[in-house]
Parts: C-alpha cells; sequence; structure tokens
C-alpha cells in the first residue's frame, strides 16, 4: 500500500507510477482550483486523466 501525500491530499492505494500519481494529483489540485461544482471538477479530471495517461479512475 503506498501513501502519497501532498497539499493535504492523499493517495492511499494506486496501481500507477510515483510520477503518474504526481502528476494526477496535480491535475486533482488543478480542477479543484478552477471549477467550483463537482460535475465540472469530475469532468476536467476524467478529460485531462484520460488525455494525459489513463483511461479509467476512481476520484
Amino acid at each position: 500500500m503506498s501513501m502519497y501525500k501532498i497539499n493535504n491530499s492523499v493517495i492511499k492505494n494506486a496501481d500507477m507510477t510515483h510520477e503518474m500519481q504526481k502528476r494526477a494529483l496535480s491535475i486533482g489540485i488543478d480542477s479543484v482550483r478552477k471549477y467550483e461544482l463537482e460535475k465540472d471538477i469530475a469532468d476536467h479530471l476524467k478529460k485531462s486523466l484520460i488525455k494525459n495517461m489513463v483511461q479509467h479512475g476512481i476520484v
């Protein structure tokens, strides 16, 4: 089990490399800063993750 923490965000378990985890967390933080509605945050996360590295993810 890997634990990775930045900016009060925690990745408890991941099947990704450390670099991919950092990138996904960065995209998540960016999404929260840009949008207020959860559906907009989730949409931005999904599109960014698919575009950049993964085909599916759980938030």
